[in-house]
């Protein structure tokens, strides 16, 4: 729900100003997968099929970047004035090959110009498929979320507003290779 923030004032109206959201969550708003690859985390066991379901997801077109749940640290001030003053990052199991002290910076500065991606994954890809999102590109990105009243109904398809902030913000032909990339290769890991 990081983006519907109808919703989000009522949260903080209800607890107040303990309210935090995570700035650099990497799964898709409202995967399918959601659960079952937390609960497989949680209790490590198994194969990582649904990090694999997640990836091949992820890669099925440009807008899935764009729809992930991550919040920019330009952003962060819209959000401090809708009564959200704590901000997580996530990334515990990422401490020893990530650079924390960098992305805490840039959400201090509340800039950032380079790849979302970088960013939101702490400078350490969870992957090697990992696309070019040019955040200075999503400057005005919020702004219907925030402005027009249930303007995101979840009806990605007929909507397409990711998809042409993707078009906007990604290099389609580039992204398009990585994906199919990545496609090939987690499904093979899914055939195993």
């Amino acid at each position: 729900i990081n983006r519907n923030f109808r919703r989000l004032k009522q949260i903080c109206n209800i607890f107040g100003d303990g309210v935090q959201v995570l700035v650099n969550n990497t799964c898709i708003c409202n995967c399918p997968y959601k659960m079952f690859h937390y609960n497989q985390e949680a209790l490590n066991i198994g194969a990582d099929e649904y990090y694999y379901r997640c990836a091949i997801q992820k890669a099925s077109g440009l807008d899935p970047f764009i729809r992930m749940n991550w919040i920019r640290p330009e952003d962060t001030v819209i959000y401090h004035q809708r009564g959200i003053h704590y901000f997580k990052i996530q990334g515990r199991n990422n401490l020893k090959n990530a650079e924390l002290c960098k992305t805490i910076q840039y959400y201090f500065e509340q800039d950032f110009d380079g790849n979302l991606m970088d960013l939101i994954t702490l400078f350490h890809p969870y992957n090697h498929f990992q696309p070019y999102v040019s955040n200075k590109l999503l400057n005005d990105f919020l702004s219907p979320f925030y402005t027009k009243a249930d303007f995101c109904t979840l009806e990605c398809v007929t909507c397409g507003y990711c998809k042409k902030t993707a078009e906007k913000c990604m290099n389609a032909a580039d992204t398009l290779k990585i994906n199919q990339k990545a496609v090939l290769f987690y499904q093979s890991k899914l055939n195993q």
